[in-house]
C-alpha cells in the first residue's frame, strides 16, 4: 500500500488569543495557510463560547489574515491576538493543508485559562 504524494509546499501561521500577554498564556484559535502562488485561506474558531472580547474580532479577520504578508504577521501583531512564526508544510492542496493544521492545532483544544470560570 503506497501513501499519496504530498509534494506541494505551503506555509502556515497559527493565530493565538493571548488574554494577558504578561502571563504568556495562549490558546490557538485559527490557522492561515498560503501556497507558492499567493493563494491564501484561513480558518478561525467560532467565537461562541469564547471570551467576550474575542467576538468583536469577527469583523476584522478578513483584513488581518488576508491583507498582511504571511511572514509579517508574527512581527506586527504582539498584543491580545498573536501569530506564530511562518512554518512550512507539505500537502496536496491548500484546502487539505488548512483542514489538517486546523484539526491538529486548533479544533478540540479546551478554551480555559488559569483563574477563569
Amino acid at each position: 500500500m503506497s501513501l499519496p504524494m504530498m509534494n506541494n509546499l505551503f506555509h502556515y501561521v497559527v493565530v493565538r488569543y493571548v488574554p494577558d500577554p504578561a502571563r504568556g498564556e495562549f490558546r490557538n484559535v485559527g490557522i492561515v495557510v498560503e501556497d507558492r502562488k499567493g493563494g491564501r485561506k484561513y480558518k478561525i474558531r467560532p467565537s461562541e463560547g469564547l471570551p467576550v472580547g474575542f467576538s468583536c474580532l469577527d469583523t476584522v479577520w478578513d483584513h488581518v489574515c488576508m491583507d498582511y504578508p504571511l511572514g509579517s504577521l508574527f512581527a506586527n501583531h504582539n498584543g491580545v491576538i498573536q501569530f506564530s512564526r511562518e512554518l512550512p508544510m507539505l500537502c496536496n492542496t491548500l484546502d487539505t493543508a488548512l483542514e489538517r493544521m486546523y484539526n491538529r492545532l486548533v479544533a478540540g483544544s479546551p478554551f480555559e485559562f488559569a483563574g477563569s470560570n
